[in-house]
């Protein structure tokens, strides 16, 4: 499978795919009441702009609800992006405004949680001081997504992979679908006439003499 190219996104398609990864998330209208004992793990409640904040990036609130054997909780996140796939370069401290303090815009905001999701990863002194901060905070969190964890998310939504990816997507679509004819050959392969096989290889792209019939005999 092909790695999602996230350098041909500028920084507001990057933020905009952001969003529609959390809005892919969301609760349906209908399960607003919805109990307890009826979630799995964790969904998204709600997301809306936040405006943009101290170091120049747009910014996201992300509620978000979990539960346990016993009640749920909801978590309010404040999620912001950095994007610099295109130079390839990892985020640091420096990437922010020097008087950015992460604990204070999350208070800045009313929220419980901050999100920050890059494009690339995050240097290692960016990684100690959310660690640090994670650490010295808690109940709060402070949670750093990397490209790849973008890429897992995005794969997970099939709207989202055909919004920003749309070559990728159609390529994907392709492989399935071939897969599904080559199995489908396989299984009923000595059912049909070699014309129908023939065509079916057209549609994979392939010589006739590649199919196989379930008795291992091959056709043409």
């Amino acid at each position: 499978m092909a790695l999602l190219d996230l350098s041909t996104l500028t920084d507001e398609q990057f933020e905009d795919l952001v969003e529609a990864i959390f809005r892919a998330k969301l609760l349906p209208s209908s399960a607003n009441g919805i109990e307890s004992t009826d979630l799995t793990n964790y969904a998204v409640i709600s997301v809306s702009r936040s405006g943009r904040g101290p170091d120049h990036g747009r910014a996201l609130l992300v509620t978000t609800i979990s539960t346990d054997c016993i009640a749920p909780q909801t978590t309010r996140w404040l999620v912001q992006c950095k994007h610099k796939a295109v130079s390839g370069k990892s985020v640091g401290p420096g990437d922010f405004a020097e008087d950015f303090g992460f604990n204070e815009i999350v208070s800045q905001h009313d929220a419980n949680g901050y999100l920050l999701v890059c494009s690339t990863r995050p240097g290692t002194r960016l990684q100690s001081r959310f660690d640090k901060l994670a650490s010295a905070n808690a109940p709060r969190r402070f949670v750093i997504w990397d490209a790849a964890k973008v890429g897992e998310e995005i794969l997970r939504h099939e709207k989202v992979m055909r919004q920003f990816f749309p070559d990728e997507y159609q390529r994907q679509q392709k492989l399935i679908e071939s897969s599904r004819i080559e199995t489908w050959i396989r299984q009923y392969g000595g059912a049909v006439s070699e014309d129908a096989k023939a065509a079916l290889s057209s549609i994979l792209n392939t010589d006739e003499t590649s199919i196989t019939t379930d008795e291992g005999e091959t056709g043409g």
